[in-house]
């Protein structure tokens, strides 16, 4: 659980990637088995959380 909700000093955003796996399969190591999901590049943290998957 993160300690702290603001970004980094110079941070501008991130890119959120995912893939849904089984139970016990290892995680990728190729990022091309990933999945763009969204950029965040909110101003404020609360802002953040709501445009999560939003394009």
């Amino acid at each position: 659980m993160p300690t702290r909700k603001s970004k980094l000093a110079g941070v501008l955003g991130a890119e959120i990637w995912v893939k849904v796996l089984p139970v016990g399969q290892p995680p990728p190591t190729d990022p091309a088995d990933l999945k763009f999901v969204a950029h965040d590049h909110c101003e404020t943290p609360a802002h953040a959380k709501t445009r999560v998957g939003v394009e």
